[in-house]
């Protein structure tokens, strides 16, 4: 065969490989663009779900895989990395993370970085508003329906040291007299509320004074029985602890400059899980709707008597296996 014979005949019919090639390349181009970064070279597989450094989450994810497991999705056992609260985020861009239970306000000022003082609680308890600050700056995640409920930073005293300082003349404790007896007080707190700018830092600028108080930082955990060695005057609590409603002698400051937000947790999620998975989106909101404060509350209780901590569950399959019987108990004894 000459080289002759290889050349196509100068009248042939003009080739379609050329348009074709060019055709499949520009399909090829847009369905690359359309895949997110965090898709690339991933193959499909179980949901990734994760919990936070804090008991709370624990139970919000573990009922979040308990009940996806339960619809027939396939779920990896649940994580507890050891990261700063930035990295979760980051873990959802990479695609390390499919979703996880993020705070209104955490995720806002935190992750998104708002400032705090900018807005009011009632714009980090409404869902809009938050996605609206999501999309602007995520636009591959969203914030799905949030928990009915929120678990908000609550100074407390014991009724005893309040009275003794005659801080409960008539009847109610403020955060602006505590702020004009700062001097010799102890604000007890876990090492978060001292570095988070919607914490410690923007509440001396609320209540002058504040500063003057004296630390003591530890496990959030430990918090109570710091107050009632007298380690710690006064403790920020959250509202859904347990202890809150069991404990009389408790006496809730009132945050009478309106400054702490509002935290209310939902599951962040990439959108492209949701496409992947259409059905996990109502699965989600079915759950969400049947999680109050009193549900949130009686979870608590119950890893309490089991004795559940975060450091369990990192490092006992025991404790991991003891939390998802709690949480499909839990779910079995709560239908919708």
């Amino acid at each position: 065969m000459t080289t002759a014979n290889l050349q196509e005949p100068l009248d042939a019919e003009p080739s379609h490989r050329g348009p074709l090639l060019l055709g499949a390349l520009a399909l090829g181009l847009l369905i690359w663009f359309a895949i997110p970064p965090s898709m690339v070279g991933r193959p499909p597989g179980p949901i990734r779900i994760v919990g936070k450094n804090f008991l709370e989450s624990a139970i919000l994810a573990e009922l979040m895989a308990q009940s996806l497991l339960e619809a027939g999705y396939p779920v990896d056992p649940i994580d507890y990395p050891r990261i700063p609260n930035a990295e979760f985020l980051t873990g959802l861009d990479r695609g390390d993370i499919d979703l996880y239970p993020e705070y209104s306000s955490t995720l806002v000022v935190q992750l998104l970085g708002q400032d705090p003082s900018v807005s009011t609680a009632a714009n980090h308890g409404d869902p809009e508003w938050v996605r609206s600050i999501l999309q602007a700056e995520q636009s591959d995640l969203t914030w799905l329906t949030p928990f009915q409920y929120s678990s908000n930073y609550q100074p407390v005293m014991l009724r005893p040291r309040a009275e003794e300082l005659g801080l409960l003349s008539d009847g109610t404790l403020r955060l602006s007299e505590l702020a004009a007896n700062a001097p010799g007080l102890t604000l007890g707190a876990s090492p978060d509320f001292f570095r988070r700018r919607d914490a410690l830092p923007g509440l001396i600028k609320a209540y002058p004074g504040i500063e003057l108080m004296n630390h003591n930082i530890d496990k959030h955990e430990l918090l109570y029985e710091r107050m009632r060695d007298q380690r710690a005057d006064v403790g920020i609590a959250y509202t859904t602890d347990p202890e809150l409603s069991e404990n009389p002698a408790l006496v809730r400051v009132e945050d009478d400059r309106s400054y702490f937000l509002d935290y209310r947790p939902a599951p962040l999620a990439r959108k492209d899980v949701l496409v992947a998975y259409p059905g996990i989106e109502r699965v989600l909101l079915d759950l969400s709707t049947r999680i109050d404060l009193k549900a949130m509350l009686d979870l608590h209780q119950r890893a309490d008597e089991a004795g559940l901590a975060l450091d369990d569950l990192r490092e006992s399959v025991v404790a991991q296996r003891q939390l998802q019987t709690l949480v499909r108990e839990f779910l079995r004894s709560n239908p919708e």
